[in-house]
């Protein structure tokens, strides 16, 4: 395998590989035309392997590549999440201390509301009596000036007849 990595990576043309043996007998020339197509052969099949293995590579560069990318698309993603996150729960943080606020308010309002219906009713209650005092008192001096009225034309009677009887008691003595 090494030689097959330096040989790859030096890019050198591939041969036929020599045994280095050399013989000049019948049976050696035989078995090495046999052993040079087998030879011629097995260099195909590794310029073949080399070739896929170059194609193999290329294609888990590039694969790595993609899956590189998907990567980082996946990590600004989920970026880009944790922050939409991070803005949610700021954004749930504010509804719940508004809704907190709300609430508080709404107690106050509430308080001040019963404080106000009170209010109105001990002034309802207050002006019932005022009124019915007043009423008292309208109706006590209606009831005075009634009297009055009724007696003013007898005073003045009484006194037209106290005149008289003055002015004969002194126009006898």
């Amino acid at each position: 395998m090494p030689a097959v990595r330096i040989m790859y990576q030096t890019k050198r043309p591939l041969g036929v590989f020599r045994t280095g043996v050399k013989n000049n007998t019948k049976k050696s020339q035989e078995s090495t035309a046999g052993t040079t197509k087998e030879e011629q052969h097995l260099a195909k099949k590794l310029k073949d392997l080399i070739a896929n293995i170059d194609i193999a590579s290329e294609d888990r560069r590039q694969e790595y590549e993609r899956l590189e990318r998907l990567f980082g698309e996946v990590l600004e993603e989920n970026e880009q999440f944790h922050k939409q996150l991070g803005e949610m729960r700021e954004r749930v943080e504010q509804l719940e201390r508004e809704e907190q606020a709300q609430k508080e308010n709404h107690f106050q309002n509430q308080q001040l509301e019963k404080q106000r219906n009170a209010d109105y009713e001990r002034l309802k209650t207050q002006n019932a009596l005022l009124n019915l005092r007043q009423k008292k008192k309208d109706d006590s001096e209606s009831d005075v000036v009634r009297l009055l009225k009724e007696q003013v034309p007898i005073f003045c009677r009484f006194f037209g007849v106290l005149e008289i009887e003055n002015s004969e008691f002194f126009a006898h003595y």
